[in-house]
């Protein structure tokens, strides 16, 4: 440990023209989508046209104005509990969460006094962290959002925790896309989801679909479908998931839709499903929903069969 020093889809199938240098069409939806950048709107990579990307999903559940929203999986259900008029349809993110090593810990080993840096303390990777290493007598510093840790990883762990003060971490808690993006694999210390089975047996049922009750059920169907095999389509082939971000549009869009570039989202897959992305229908796995959110945010409570889609 170093020492603190003092002085940052779907009710048509009709097709979009295609780019000419694939031979990927874009599906045309009706379906209003709302999902946060990173890892839940790259799971909705082929509704695209359907697609806006949010920051904070959970307030949209009340307003009721989309179709399908992509949210924290206890968030969502909470929401629901509160009167919102959705159902939880599936799971689409399954834990994409790293932690870094800076090579600044003298020993090596995550143990008492390790300073480390965490994103969305009170939210799931925050849960997730405090679950897995809440006991070892770590130091932790926290930011809200996940590209927040993007800096400090450039800089080597190097984090300003206020004007006078600048500590060099020992670890940093992050997620993929941010790990490729910042060309940090080589410096993953634990593959989370990993962690989180080794020890519980269960998995991380991180970002879920909710879809609206007022919403025509054969589009939901067809949407569900559909997205079924995109991630089955993603995960045997992550270039799929390219073809259709370069017909979407060039760099910059891509970033302002999914917060990352294609050639980002192909390196996080090709690390063993970096994005933790794929697709669970949620009536069929309430059970693993339930132990998950019994262990991160016990508070939930019982899930009742009425909050699910069926």
């Amino acid at each position: 440990m170093k020492k603190k020093l003092f002085i940052p889809l779907l009710a048509v199938t009709a097709l979009a023209s295609c780019s000419p240098k694939t031979n990927i069409n874009l599906r045309q939806t009706s379906l209003k989508i709302a999902a946060p950048a990173g890892a839940p709107s790259i799971a909705m990579y082929a509704f695209v046209n359907g697609l806006t990307s949010v920051s904070a999903p959970l307030p949209l559940f009340q307003q009721a104005t989309y179709d399908v929203i992509v949210a924290p999986t206890h968030g969502g259900i909470m929401q629901i509990k509160n009167s919102a008029p959705y159902k939880l349809a599936a799971t689409v993110s399954f834990g994409n969460f790293y932690l870094l090593s800076t090579g600044n810990d003298d020993d090596g080993v995550l143990n008492e006094g390790d300073e480390v840096l965490i994103f969305q303390e009170n939210e799931i990777p925050g849960k997730v962290f405090k679950y897995l290493y809440g006991d070892l007598g770590l130091a932790t510093y926290a930011v809200d959002t996940v590209d927040k840790t993007s800096p400090v990883i450039l800089n080597n762990g190097e984090y300003r925790v206020s004007e006078t003060t600048v500590v060099n971490l020992d670890y940093i808690f992050t997620a993929e896309p941010v790990v490729s993006n910042t060309d940090s694999s080589s410096k993953i210390y634990k593959r989370i989801r990993d962690e989180f089975t080794n020890k519980t047996g269960k998995r991380i049922m991180q970002a879920s679909v909710f879809v609206n009750n007022n919403t025509e059920k054969s589009k939901i169907d067809e949407f569900l479908t559909l997205l079924e095999g995109d991630m089955k389509s993603a995960l045997n082939n992550p270039q799929n998931i390219v073809d259709v971000f370069n017909v979407f549009g060039d760099e910059d869009e891509q970033k302002q839709k999914f917060g990352y570039t294609a050639s980002t989202v192909l390196k996080a897959q090709n690390n063993k499903n970096g994005l933790g992305i794929g697709m669970l229908k949620a009536y069929d796995y309430r059970e693993d929903i339930q132990s998950f959110v019994n262990l991160i945010a016990p508070a939930v409570g019982e899930i009742s069969e009425e909050v699910y889609y069926k």
